[in-house]
């Protein structure tokens, strides 16, 4: 049986960032992914979808509705209540309801099977980061920590890109890096390689 230290020190390391999606500036990655990759590592895992005394897979309070989900790896569990959410953020309940804001009266419509299951999906995905796996994506973070190229290497990529002709600017936005000093080491080769394709 895997310890929590071991766990996490597996699936901390694991690099989503290939599968980051973002969606009105939220960074997100889809509980397929998620959930494929954490098999890879514990193909024995599983989760549970808590259900209620009458067994729907939710619970109703007077803030709202919500789900809670466990996630099982090697014999270790952690589980995790989420909010049943509208598009806007807003806790969906049984019932519509209503709020004021500057723009006038907004309508909440009341919960349905989609949204429930909207959030068992997220709050699974959210469930499996408490072991590790993305949790720095919740931290605002692009990937795991990992060293950045020093700078012969940053001169080098900087060298090839005069010689080609090509803006600093261009291959940043190419490789999707807010500047050239945050490649990854591990990257330098493939970024020198796509230079000298150009």
């Amino acid at each position: 049986m895997s310890t929590e230290k071991s766990i996490y020190s597996v699936l901390s390391a694991v690099d989503m960032s290939s599968h980051i999606k973002a969606v009105q500036g939220q960074k997100y990655i889809s509980w397929s992914d998620q959930w494929s990759s954490l098999l890879k590592h514990y193909p024995e895992a599983t989760y549970e979808v808590h259900e209620n005394e009458v067994g729907d897979p939710f619970f109703v309070s007077i803030l709202g509705i919500f789900v809670k989900v466990s996630v099982t790896i090697d014999g270790m569990t952690r589980t995790i209540h989420y909010p049943v959410l509208n598009s806007y953020n807003k806790s969906l309940k049984v019932e519509p309801y209503e709020y004021k804001t500057k723009k006038g009266i907004i309508q909440v419509p009341a919960a349905s099977s989609f949204d429930v299951n909207t959030a068992i999906v997220r709050g699974l995905t959210k469930c499996i980061a408490l072991f590790g796996l993305s949790l720095y994506i919740y931290r605002d973070e692009l990937a795991p920590d990992q060293e950045t190229v020093d700078s012969a290497q940053l001169q080098a990529i900087a060298d090839k890109i005069k010689e080609k002709g090509i803006s600093i600017q261009d291959v940043c936005k190419a490789w999707q890096l807010p500047k050239l000093a945050g490649l990854y080491a591990s990257n330098f080769d493939a970024m020198m390689d796509y230079l000298e394709k150009i």
